[in-house]
């Protein structure tokens, strides 16, 4: 199984895809500054002038930058998914430690970044499906916290929502969350998807868990599926072989994108 997998991203490195790749900036008025956006346009888009897309908005993890998620093999992942499943993908920037929070007094937006400045601008800018049934989020670790955090706090804004190796509760085993610096304007209970699962309930998301069975993350995972069955609230959970690292990321990317896309198509038929 392995092997075969090997062989398909060594396929999906070496194929020329047709979407492209856009590394650019987006200005925060909240933050006063223009802050690195990448994108990934699928070839329909330029083939297609009049026709709207769906949005997947990626988020990546605690110290990682934006352009650390455009190594060669991931541009593969992204610009197959983009071609294969018709969507736009958007990788913003974090600010390294943001968990995707508002700290004012170190000039860190994050939340309002991404869930309020960002989605505006990319339906202002872009031809998009403009609503929540043609927008996912996903991330990994601290962009997984990042996910389920802004769809639980904006779910008008997103539909299909997916966390990856992710940080579903900042108190436990998050070795790089420091409550009173990174906490922000909210209180820290407000921030944890573990103490949180009832307010994912009736909101009509298409919820994704990914996590790899020895991750450092594992318990805090399987603790946030297991309240997720007993509060009744549909999800997909899958638990693979695997580590928190690199080389555990990209087989989740490519299931959620499949997944993402399923759904988009099932919301289009309702």
């Amino acid at each position: 199984m392995r092997y075969i997998f090997a062989l398909i991203l060594v396929c999906l490195a070496s194929c020329a895809f047709a979407a492209k790749t856009v590394h650019t900036t987006v200005y925060s008025e909240s933050m006063q500054k223009e802050l690195p956006v990448s994108f990934v346009f699928p070839e329909d888009y330029y083939a297609n002038r009049t026709d709207r897309f769906a949005v997947v908005y990626n988020l990546a993890g605690y110290g990682a930058d934006v352009m650390s998620q455009f190594g060669k093999r991931r541009v593969a992942i992204y610009e197959h998914a983009s071609d294969t499943y018709g969507f736009i993908l958007v990788v913003p920037d974090n600010g390294g430690d943001s968990w995707y929070l508002d700290r004012p007094k170190d000039n860190k937006m994050y939340e309002t970044f991404v869930a309020k400045e960002l989605v505006d601008y990319v339906d202002m800018r872009y031809r998009t499906k403009a609503d929540r049934d043609h927008r996912a989020i996903c991330g990994g670790s601290m962009g997984g916290h990042g996910a389920l955090f802004l769809a639980r706090t904006y779910p008008e804004k997103y539909g299909i929502v997916d966390s990856f190796s992710g940080t579903v509760d900042l108190l436990w085993q998050s070795h790089s969350f420091k409550a009173d610096k990174h906490a922000g304007t909210r209180p820290v209970d407000e921030c944890r998807a573990l103490v949180n699962v009832e307010k994912y309930k009736d909101k009509d998301f298409s919820l994704y868990q990914d996590i790899g069975i020895h991750d450092h993350l594992y318990d805090s995972n399987k603790a946030f599926h297991d309240k997720l069955v007993a509060s009744g609230i549909p999800h997909v959970y899958v638990e693979r072989e695997g580590h928190h690292n690199s080389a555990y990321w990209p087989e989740a990317w490519r299931t959620f994108f499949e997944f993402a896309a399923n759904e988009i198509e099932l919301r289009e038929k309702r």
